[in-house]
């Protein structure tokens, strides 16, 4: 169990651990050096806010263990993604002397093989929910990001900010798909992961009470099961 996991409740710190032991067995798959490459990338994307939308909103009032284990996968698959998106900008110096500096074609070629490795295995735990629907937004998100990343190359985008937006409304969408929720239930779960984006990009910059009380009234307010508001309540003070 991670530090940062100790406001979570004992499944959901339990659904976390599972994620967190998916991507670091995909990450101990690969040979020296793009295991402790990947692996690094994986402890650095903690505390996985993104499979935290997922976690939080692809729980059912009852739940069952064919839910758990398919949100648990898509978790995986969005965070693995992100650790994709985290490597590859690796390859994405600031400046050409930035490039100059670093002219080892071995390492190029590790970072891109890595990052290709990870986009492949977030697509295949998306997969394993075996949900056509969830894969379509997973997909949809995939392209989205890696447009994004293309616009940063020409400094079109802030890519980072760019990707939070997009993977936190798919992990809610998608989970949404997951639980067969309505479509007001999914618009509800769509907002609060958007706004929980803004929050993050927020922290980010400058500590905001205001942003996570009003962040917190939203999901009060929200018409949802209580084991969702329960579980977002949570997630967001993971930020």
């Amino acid at each position: 169990m991670k530090n940062g996991w100790v406001v979570l409740s004992g499944e959901l710190q339990r659904e976390m651990q599972l994620v967190y032991d998916n991507l670091l067995q995909m990450a101990h798959e690969l040979e020296s050096p793009l295991r402790e490459l990947v692996s690094a990338q994986v402890n650095s994307a903690q505390p996985y806010l993104r499979a935290g939308v997922v976690l939080a909103t692809g729980v059912d009032e009852p739940d069952s263990s064919t839910l758990q284990a398919a949100r648990v996968h898509l978790a995986t698959a969005l965070e693995m993604l992100y650790v994709a998106l985290s490597i590859h900008r690796l390859l994405l110096p600031h400046d050409d002397a930035a490039r100059q500096a670093d002219p080892n074609k071995t390492v190029l070629g590790s970072t891109i093989l890595a990052g290709d490795y990870c986009f492949s295995q977030s697509a295949i735990m998306a997969a394993r929910t075996e949900n056509p629907a969830v894969v379509a937004i997973f997909a949809k998100a995939l392209q989205d990001v890696s447009e994004s990343q293309l616009r940063q190359v020409f400094n079109l985008t802030d890519m980072a900010s760019h990707a939070t937006e997009i993977l936190f409304e798919a992990g809610a969408r998608a989970s949404a798909k997951l639980r067969h929720a309505s479509t007001s239930a999914s618009d509800q779960v769509i907002a609060l992961g958007q706004q929980f984006a803004h929050h993050v990009q927020l922290t980010n910059h400058v500590q905001t009470l205001d942003s996570a009380s009003t962040l917190w009234q939203s999901i009060d307010e929200a018409p949802l099961p209580a084991p969702l508001k329960q579980r977002w309540h949570q997630i967001i003070q993971l930020a």
